[in-house]
């Protein structure tokens, strides 16, 4: 991941990042007009508001006045009981598969049973809504004044972010976790603290914490090692996500890591309570038995096994490119760029024997497959494949896209040479507008279904991709 020195930089940095931030958020309190202060359900300007029991109380070191502020800017205001429920089972249909970092029911519990026996996290809650916002439907965020979905999302992130920089969660493990859902936060290309880099502090303080040294050889408890393994892989998956979807440089490196691939034993498949059991089925799932929570279990373990593909395909065929000195932390001019060599030639048939392996190695469970849906988990497993899907079709345009539009009119390429070079050119082209009609014909039944509006911005990429493809076509082949 990175060498000792780049991680006691990282480990400052974070701490620096998130110091400046609880600064700049001060500075900024006096000069915040009334008139912006969010919409939506607002507590009393009252530093006597008492949260919810549920809700665990901000630590020792959170003056009065740091209360204050916290409630001016509206970063105490928890949602109603029907929104807060809403957004719950937005957050376990849409985003608990592919970042399984939280134990979900027992989060949940903890929530609807409000008897303040072991209140969550402040920020980690609030992290939960804001990630969960972006994805439910508009007619519930109406009544509660918010225009849209993007400006709800808006507001919700400012909550995390005040909360994180008067850092008011002192376990780093959950500080991990509202870290990770940071990273769904993206407003303009301007934002300097966007996606990438809040994926870069919580993964410096994973390198801090050792969560990329295998747990098994801690003294931690079989649940606590279960829980870092699920914590890990979410970052592993979504580091991998994002350098795929937005071109930036993937942080982890294969070599730098001892934890061994996710398995059905990581995750805590157990027998719901009544109440749990109630709560899911008011979100609309009819049935969680426990064969279908194996399935969608069985999809992410397929999710982390395509990203290490994918790592060594970023890793090969990719360099990093800066106009700065690189620091991966906040720099926003990191970008990477195709290599072009020999031996990156061989190195695409290799990654693309891996992507092929793993095509043919899959669960059978964890392909698209069918829309025969009588219940919401059925339509959440299909939704899960699909994204999976997309992550392939995506891997597999970013290591052909290179080969199949580079010019071979270079005279240094003998005749030999060259014949081959076109035909290995060729075939690169077919399985590049292979993977773009395959990513059209998903996205239409993603839209027919309307469950494009789950997936995430960092998938815009990976459908803008297949469009330039297809508007290359028409301009090479407009009689075809």
């Amino acid at each position: 991941m990175w060498s000792s020195a780049q991680s006691n930089r990282h480990s400052t940095n974070a701490r620096i990042s998130s110091q400046r931030i609880g600064r700049r958020s001060q500075g900024n309190a006096n000069r915040q007009n009334s008139s912006n202060r969010p919409s939506g359900e607002r507590l009393e300007n009252d530093v006597n508001t008492p949260l919810p029991p549920y809700i665990r109380r901000p630590p020792r070191h959170i003056r009065e006045r740091d209360v204050q502020y916290f409630t001016e800017k509206d970063a105490l205001t928890i949602p109603d009981d029907e929104f807060r429920d809403e957004l719950l089972g937005t957050y376990v249909k849409i985003i608990h598969t592919f970042m399984p970092a939280l134990d979900f029911d027992k989060f949940v519990m903890l929530v609807i049973k409000s008897d303040g026996s072991e209140p969550v996290s402040l920020l980690l809650f609030q992290a939960v809504m804001f990630a969960s916002v972006i994805f439910v439907n508009s007619e519930i965020l109406r009544p509660r004044r918010f225009s849209s979905r993007k400006a709800a999302r808006k507001v919700f992130f400012s909550r995390v972010r005040i909360l994180y920089g008067l850092d008011c969660e002192p376990d780093p493990l959950t500080l991990v976790q509202a870290l990770l859902l940071m990273t769904y936060w993206y407003d303009s290309p301007d934002d300097e603290k966007d996606t990438w880099y809040w994926m870069g502090i919580a993964l410096s303080l994973t390198q801090v914490l050792g969560l990329h040294r295998d747990p098994e050889t801690s003294n931690l408890s079989p649940q606590e090692k279960r829980s870092q393994q699920r914590i890990w892989w979410s970052c592993y998956i979504r580091d991998r996500a994002l350098a795929l979807g937005i071109r930036r440089p993937a942080r982890i490196r294969e070599a730098e890591y001892l934890v061994s691939m996710l398995k059905l034993h990581d995750f805590d498949m157990v027998q719901h309570s009544p109440e749990l059991l109630g709560f899911f089925k008011a979100c609309g799932f009819t049935t969680v038995e426990e064969d279908r929570s194996e399935v969608i279990c069985q999809i992410c373990i397929e999710l982390a096994k395509l990203c290490a593909c994918i790592g060594e395909i970023l890793h090969t065929r990719y360099s990093v490119i800066s106009r700065e000195p690189i620091n991966y932390e906040s720099c926003k001019n990191i970008a990477v760029l195709p290599r072009d060599s020999n031996q990156q030639m061989l190195d695409l048939t290799r990654c693309d024997s891996m992507l092929e392996e793993w095509n043919m190695n899959q669960k059978a469970t964890s392909y698209v497959a069918g829309n025969d849906w009588d219940n919401w988990v059925k339509k959440l497993i299909w939704l899960h494949q699909a994204l999976l899907r997309m992550t392939y079709l995506s891997a597999i345009g970013a290591l052909h896209r290179l080969r199949a539009l580079t010019s071979l009119s270079s005279p240094s390429v003998s005749s030999p040479g060259l014949v081959d070079m076109i035909a290995a050119k060729k075939a690169s082209m077919r399985k590049v507008r292979e993977t773009a009609v395959s990513m059209t014909n998903l996205a239409f039944d993603l839209q027919s279904k309307k469950f494009l509006r789950y997936f995430s911005t960092s998938s815009v990429p990976a459908f803008l991709s297949a469009t330039l493809i297809h508007l290359l076509d028409v301009v090479v082949r407009p009689n075809q």
